[in-house]
């Protein structure tokens, strides 16, 4: 975070003139410097007994002095001012300066920018000889990013464009002291930035270890060089850049340096067709006129690349293509996006994969679409399309279900028979017991009107006899 204006009250270090007010009496005399100390000393070189706090050093001066004629009184500092700090924390003398860059943009107040290795990001003022200090903050994601700070530039805009050793690029807006990160979610190679350059064209060209990057401050766009677009590496040297009067750029690396006119590159407009290269069926090529099984028909009739229509068998079920752009400036950097429309629900943008592969595709018909950019990564919208019919297994077809339909309604249409036939045979058993019941009641009627008659002997009515007709039939009955 942004730390005020330092103000360093020791034997060592200058004390800006701003920052302590007018004593009463007569100015302070300027010290005369001597021979500066080491900037990673943390002791006075000369003096070898205790010396009283020096007086107000020249504004622009960062050395240490040993002379002290007069001191200014410390009660008299005011209340706005941060308390001082010890040598071992001031980074401009205890930290690795990597780089450093002036602030142009605002005459009259010059301000440099000083990059830390281990302390972040400094702003020192050389009129006035106040500094603050901006440092990572891991709960603040507009913070910088990392303090181990290697490269600066200031751009015409007066942003200040911070690169780090391992944290990525960051952009300081110094209206408001928050920075803003690039990654390489953002599209860049590396996290690790040596050189930092602006072309007449407000670009900023970006050295790595990971080659040479171009980013458009206006679009956030990004755009990555490798050895294959003639980079003398991968691998750049730290702060060994220079723009040249005539508008070249020059970067400095491990195998020599590249120079070049920012204007004279331009981004190919070409639109590479695409092509199928190869089929594959269970991770084996296909050829054109060999079947894959002995007797059965060929897959391919003719070549791949000149195939329209494919129709497979349900059991090929793992298929594969490969696919190929007919651009060769460098073919490795030539992106890829497929579709398999009647399966995939979107475009799959695969980077540089020259491949796609389904497994276990339901029987239907579907349209492969491949397409590909240029090695500037610029899209050609006329994708390549091959329609494939995957032939179904008999009982997956229309017929086999008109025949299960047709079955079916069979065997409904003969239950329904044989249940109305077994209904009425239980009503013409029904009926037959019936009659046969009837017959029996009346044949017992007439037993009994016989035995109902009155004894031919005595004159008397036979009742009991009836009545032991009447129980005997009941539970036959």
């Amino acid at each position: 975070h942004r730390a005020g204006p330092y103000t360093h009250i020791s034997s060592s270090t200058p004390v800006a003139p701003s920052a302590v007010p007018s004593a009463p009496g007569p100015a302070a005399t300027p010290a005369t410097p001597t021979t500066p100390a080491s900037p990673s000393s943390t002791t006075p070189t000369t003096p070898a007994t205790p010396t009283p706090p020096p007086t107000p050093a020249t504004p622009s001066s960062l050395s240490s002095t040993t002379s002290a004629p007069s001191s200014p009184d410390l009660s008299d500092l005011s209340l706005d001012v941060p308390s001082a700090l010890t040598l071992t924390s001031n980074p401009l003398l205890s930290g690795r300066i990597f780089s450093m860059a002036e602030d142009l943009t605002h005459p009259g107040q010059p301000l440099l920018w000083i990059a830390s290795f281990g302390d972040g990001l400094i702003g020192y003022n050389p009129s006035t000889g106040e500094a603050f200090q901006l440092s990572h903050d891991p709960l603040d994601p507009h913070s910088l990013s990392n303090n181990f700070v290697i490269s600066i530039l200031v751009d015409h805009t007066g942003c200040v464009w911070v690169g780090t050793n391992g944290g990525g690029l960051c952009r300081l807006d110094p209206s408001t002291f928050t920075f803003t990160r690039y990654s390489e979610a953002n599209g860049l190679p590396s996290s690790v930035y040596y050189g930092l350059l602006e072309d007449d064209d407000g670009y900023i060209w970006l050295s790595s270890n990971r080659g040479l990057s171009r980013l458009d401050p206006r679009t956030n766009q990004i755009k990555n060089f490798d050895t294959t677009d003639g980079l003398q590496s991968y691998e750049f040297n730290g702060n060994a850049r220079f723009k040249g009067r005539n508008g070249y750029l020059y970067f400095g690396g491990i195998n020599g340096f590249n120079a070049f006119n920012p204007r004279e590159i331009k981004a190919s407009t070409y639109l590479p067709p695409v092509v199928i290269t190869n089929f594959l069926i269970s991770n084996i090529p296909v050829r054109p006129g060999h079947p894959l099984q002995p007797g059965a028909r060929p897959v391919l009739e003719r070549s791949i690349t000149e195939t329209q229509f494919l129709e497979l068998n349900w059991q090929h079920r793992v298929i594969a293509f490969e696919f190929a752009a007919l651009d060769y400036t460098s073919p490795e950097k030539n992106q890829y996006a497929y579709i398999l429309e009647g399966f995939d629900r979107d475009w799959n943008y695969v980077g540089t994969r020259r491949f796609a592969s389904y497994s276990n595709l339901p029987p239907g018909r579907y349209t492969f679409r491949v397409r590909a950019t240029n090695s500037d990564g610029l899209w050609n919208e006329a994708a390549t399309s091959l329609s494939i019919r995957i032939i179904p297994p008999f009982w997956r077809t229309w017929w086999f279900y008109g025949l299960c339909v047709l079955a079916l309604i069979g065997a409904v249409y003969g239950f329904e028979r044989y249940r109305l036939g077994q209904a009425r045979h239980r009503q013409h058993e029904l009926e037959r017991l019936v009659a046969q019941r009837t017959e029996e009641l009346r044949e017992a009627n007439k037993k009994l009107q016989f035995l109902a008659t009155t004894d031919e002997l005595t004159g008397l009515a036979n009742y009991r006899k009836l009545r032991d007709s009447l129980e005997y039939e009941w539970r036959r009955a």
